[in-house]
């Protein structure tokens, strides 16, 4: 499992909106293309994602794009 400090460092340079990092952790529902991801930064995330060993397709990304999510998937890649 990731923990929300690296969880932050891997999504930080993704989210372009300033104040978007705090309002994603702070409601982990919210949208990340809503706070600056574009589609690019999306693959870019998956790759960085990767590294900490939490394998996503996009698709999935696609369909919860949270920070919720993200912590769900780091929960399952651990088990």
């Amino acid at each position: 499992m990731i923990d929300d400090s690296t969880l932050k460092s891997v999504l930080a340079p993704h989210l372009r909106e300033e104040g978007a990092l705090d309002k994603a952790f702070h409601d982990p529902t919210a949208n990340l293309f809503d706070l600056g991801m574009d589609s690019i930064s999306a693959f870019a995330l998956l790759d960085d994602l990767q590294d900490h060993g939490v394998g996503l397709e996009f698709t999935e990304l696609i369909a919860d794009p949270s920070v919720g999510f993200l912590r769900e998937a780091s929960e399952r890649a651990q088990s």
